[in-house]
């Protein structure tokens, strides 16, 4: 009988959060695209910074007088602090307000940027990897803010599209920047064009992010009157839901943490190896190049932009996914993509000439990879994670990310200043990216046996996942069910 009773409170308070969702959709149907645009500006400045150390990496370390090895100290450097600020300030955002918070992220692109202008002027090598902390921070804790915000507003539906959405906006401005940084800085062989452009971008973003904290107020506002509106309906008047309790975000315990689910740390796995071996293999991907196979910088930049151009099909993956699910088997096959292409680099033989051609296959993999893997790991996350531990499990995630991060560059740079060492760096990242790829294996695995293949679903809808229970609520409820009738008047207790 008891378990029947918490079945029908269930019930009831789904009713009640469906009929609040259609309702919030309702008003927001429009300006939520809108916020989702501006939310993705959000890190267009961050991002149009990250092409300057990659393309422009043999003349900064020229200009620097610095080796291979301390250049890989400032991604190094930088993603230590990552670890530490990107968990606090995830607990942060549940706590304050990511709205709020996000203009601060944003702003310590700006001052990165103005720092490393500053820096690039004097040779100063520690004033880089200053710059480097500041815009490394800002970069992972504007992206826990991205998914954080995404998550609140397109939760009910649409969830992997506008995920898909902000990836594409950022492949767009890596293929911008990747195009622009190498003429920029030959202007006047030096990187204070490009960093000048990249501040007035930044600016930009800023901008946006004040835009966003207008409409989420927006949104506060008429959550609080529908909240009303739905307190005084009839039908709920005598329930006494906590309705209130449901919708505001609870103070989250640190100690809960530990609690997340199995899925969610498989999903930690994937993403941090997943970014650890893209991320530095574009940062040695101009010394690899021109080492085997006789590429120099501008056509390194070229290939790059032909990578981040395919990942901008991220937006149909996720129309895809939205529409018939299958996320983590479309995460493998971009696992496997990566793989493929690192496989193909070492099989490949070297030539002292400009051997473009045979590139363009590992590149149009890599490209894959980086879509499927921005697309879907992200989006994950609300699907297995309640709506007051999203912001703390993307800190998560990202404080991981960032592990990865400061270890690989030092791993791959290792790697590199050893004889022959372009195949065994690429060799290094082939076996990582394999055992992600059987990470991926297991999450699928665990998800379909353990977790109902949750995030294998095609979207997070509460309509249709509580059709049927709302149904049979209802039918109850006409039928005058003494049960149903008991709960009503002692409604109070449901929470």
């Amino acid at each position: 009988m008891d378990t029947q009773k918490q079945h029908t409170k269930s019930l009831i308070k789904n009713q009640l959060q469906e009929e609040y969702e259609l309702a919030m959709d309702k008003i927001f149907k429009v300006k939520k695209w809108v916020m989702l645009l501006f939310i993705a500006f959000c890190s267009t400045g961050v991002y149009y910074q990250t092409s300057i150390l990659s393309i422009l990496r043999d003349d900064i370390k020229m200009q620097y007088e610095i080796t291979d090895m301390q250049f890989s100290l400032i991604y190094t450097y930088s993603s230590i602090f990552q670890i530490v600020f990107t968990w606090i300030t995830g607990l942060l955002n549940d706590y304050i307000g990511v709205e709020k918070l996000n203009i601060i992220y944003v702003f310590l692109t700006t001052l990165g940027l103005i720092t490393f202008q500053i820096a690039q002027q004097y040779d100063s090598y520690i004033g880089t990897i200053i710059a480097s902390v500041f815009i490394a921070i800002s970069l992972e804790t504007i992206s826990v803010a991205q998914n954080t915000l995404t998550s609140y507003w397109f939760k009910r539906g649409s969830l992997s599209l506008s995920f898909s959405l902000i990836m594409f906006n950022l492949r767009v401005t890596e293929v911008i920047s990747s195009n622009t940084v190498g003429p920029l800085y030959d202007v006047h062989d030096s990187l204070t064009l490009p960093l000048q452009v990249c501040i007035y971008v930044s600016l930009f973003s800023l901008f946006s992010t004040g835009v966003i904290y207008f409409i989420q107020k927006q949104r506060t506002a008429a959550q609080n009157k529908q909240i009303m509106i739905l307190q005084e309906q009839e039908e709920y008047q005598n329930t006494k839901l906590s309705f209130q309790a449901f919708h505001y975000k609870k103070k989250i315990d640190i100690k809960q943490i530990s609690s997340l689910p199995i899925s969610f740390q498989l999903i930690c796995a994937i993403t941090c190896l997943g970014y650890s071996i893209f991320y530095p293999f574009t940062y040695q991907m101009e010394s690899i190049f021109k080492q085997k196979f006789g590429v120099n910088k501008n056509n390194t930049g070229n290939l790059q932009s032909l990578m981040y151009t395919i990942s901008m099909a991220s937006p149909l993956l996720g129309i895809l996914i939205d529409r018939v699910g299958k996320r983590l088997y479309l995460l493998a096959f971009g696992l496997f993509c990566g793989s493929l292409s690192f496989l193909i680099l070492i099989i490949l033989p070297s030539c002292e000439q400009s051997c473009l051609g045979p590139l363009y296959l590992p590149v149009i993999l890599d490209g894959i990879y980086l879509c499927c893997l921005s697309s879907i790991v992200f989006s994950c996350l609300p699907l297995i994670v309640s709506k007051v531990q999203i912001s703390t499990g993307y800190g998560v995630i990202s404080s991981l990310k960032g592990i990865g991060m400061a270890l690989f560059p030092l791993i791959i740079s290792a790697s590199y200043q050893k004889e022959n060492g372009e195949n065994l760096a690429l060799i290094v990242l082939l076996i990582f990216s394999i055992c992600n790829l059987f990470i991926c294996v297991s999450l699928i695995l665990y998800d379909r046996f353990k977790n109902n293949s949750i995030l294998n679903e095609y979207q997070l809808k509460t309509k249709e996942r509580y059709a049927d229970q709302i149904l049979e609520l209802e039918t109850k409820k006409n039928q005058k069910n003494p049960e149903y009738e008991s709960l009503q008047s002692n409604g109070s207790t449901i929470i």
